[in-house]
């Protein structure tokens, strides 16, 4: 069901220099913190430092979501909402066995709405289910670099025996860019060259 998602196979880069980034930034991943941790690049220069490596457009940036997933994890099914029509989701370690899934809601009154979810911007409404609401759809393996449909219900699994780290990438413009064409994998072609600024 290519119409969720995209591969980008062609992008190299050196995947070290962002992890030695975020291991040397106090901010990201404290060591009292959880064992599950999503965090928000809030620092410019480390933002520039990702955007640059991975060869991303960086004034188009919105956010740039880190996360670090333990052994035999899976979290919530959610939809991030119409404003974030398109994500990039990177791997930064190996990610052999992390695959991103996509739902669909067994009955809609089921759906809980979080509209101020606090990591994220407060004008999307984040809708949740829990994993016996919903039947899943399509799943993809994430050791490669993808451009996936956010607004459709997802989840990122680990299902391996070591601790995966990855970034989700949101940018400005993507819904923007994207209106008024219909025929989704057109739709991924265009954000791929908006993103890498090749358009």
């Amino acid at each position: 069901m290519k119409s969720l998602y995209k591969i980008v196979s062609t992008i190299n880069f050196d995947r070290q220099i962002i992890i030695d980034s975020l291991e040397n930034d106090p901010d990201v991943f404290p060591k009292d913190g959880p064992k599950t941790t999503i965090d928000v690049i809030r620092n410019a220069e480390q933002a520039k430092l990702i955007t640059d490596t991975i060869g991303l457009n960086y004034e188009n940036l919105r956010e740039i979501l880190v996360i670090k997933m333990p052994p035999q994890y899976s979290n919530t099914i959610h939809s991030d909402g119409d404003e974030r029509f398109l994500g990039t989701l990177i791997p930064l370690t190996q990610c052999n066995d992390v695959y991103m899934q996509w739902w669909d809601p067994i009955e809609t009154s089921m759906i809980k709405e979080m509209p101020d979810f606090p990591l994220f911007a407060k004008d999307v409404v984040y809708k949740m289910l829990r994993p016996e609401q919903a039947v899943i759809k399509d799943r993809i393996k994430v050791d490669q670099m993808l451009i996936a449909d956010v607004n459709k219900y997802h989840n990122v699994k680990n299902e391996g025996t070591i601790e995966e780290w990855f970034l989700s990438i949101r940018f400005k413009l993507c819904k923007d860019y994207v209106q008024g064409i219909s025929n989704i994998p057109e739709t991924f072609e265009r954000v791929e060259n908006f993103l890498f600024n090749t358009a």
